[in-house]
């Protein structure tokens, strides 16, 4: 998953409104997210695995020992693209 934009806040104002149309004061309810340990490390572990695996490519290349299957590469490009 990959995750574009954080908003690092979201900000609700609330206030009631009485019967002769003035409002009391607003409040400020401020959202959060708490992520785990377990996911941070879970996360972590990925990014650590993907690094290795571009790196491991980038060896390649500059080897100019990188020779990926045309079949394969076609074969993924129409599923991305749903053809």
């Amino acid at each position: 998953m990959k995750i574009n934009h954080i908003q690092k806040g979201f900000e609700v104002r609330e206030g009631k409104q009485r019967n002769d149309g003035s409002q009391q004061a607003s409040t400020v309810r401020q959202d959060s997210i708490e992520i785990s340990t377990a996911a941070q490390q879970l996360y972590s572990q990925g990014t650590k695995e993907r690094e290795a695996k571009i790196e491991a490519l980038k060896k390649l290349i500059e080897a100019q020992e990188y020779k990926p299957n045309p079949n394969d590469v076609a074969k993924k490009i129409a599923r991305h693209y749903n053809m």
